[in-house]
């Protein structure tokens, strides 16, 4: 738990704080108890605290507990597997707010246009326009490139999280494809 905690930068204080984002509350010293795990009477740890613990940081109960082994591939890829998932998720979600906010700048095509032709008619000075929309212009000219690697990131997140389902003859479809396979095939073929 301690190796969890310190990887992400967090103190105890921290942790308890993202403990209590979801119902429990374990104070910073409690904490600490647990941790040390080597003491003469170690904090016990209740299932509600061990749930918690998880979830905050991402583990199985199993992985909490040391259950699974630390360098075991399978858990490994169950982690990073699990880890694109919810990053694919929370991406999805923020890139639907992202367009809610974006479509309330109301820069459709033709206001835009309808804005242009008032500014070559000469009805509104480019040196009157409003900062606000100024900033607005160049929001979409980024939004849209932005949107576009938003969609490949999710693709990409949901393509290894889609790796651990995979059967055999998949992966190595798969892997035929692989840029890393290539140069090891290509490597090979040279050095025979």
């Amino acid at each position: 738990m301690r190796v969890e905690r310190e990887h992400r930068g967090w103190t105890q204080a921290d942790l308890a704080r993202e403990l209590e984002k979801v119902g429990v509350r374990l104070h910073p010293s409690a904490i600490a108890k647990i941790e040390l795990r080597d003491t003469d009477r170690p904090r016990a740890i209740r299932l509600d605290e061990a749930a918690a613990l998880a979830k905050v940081l991402g583990l199985g109960v199993d992985e909490l507990v040391g259950r699974a082994a630390l360098f075991d591939k399978q858990a490994a890829i169950d982690r990073i597997s699990d880890t694109c998932l919810r990053l694919a998720r929370s991406l999805v979600d923020e890139r639907k707010r992202l367009d809610d906010a974006f479509n309330a700048l109301d820069m459709t095509p033709d206001s835009l246009r309808h804005k242009a032709t008032l500014m070559d008619e000469g009805l509104v000075d480019i040196a009157e326009t409003s900062i606000v929309f100024k900033r607005a212009v160049l929001i979409l000219e980024a939004f849209h490139d932005l949107r576009s690697k938003i969609g490949d990131l999710g693709f990409d997140l949901a393509s290894i999280a889609h790796y651990r389902e995979m059967g055999e003859s998949e992966l190595d479809a798969a892997l035929k494809d692989s840029a890393i396979f290539q140069g090891v095939s290509s490597s090979d073929d040279a050095s025979a």
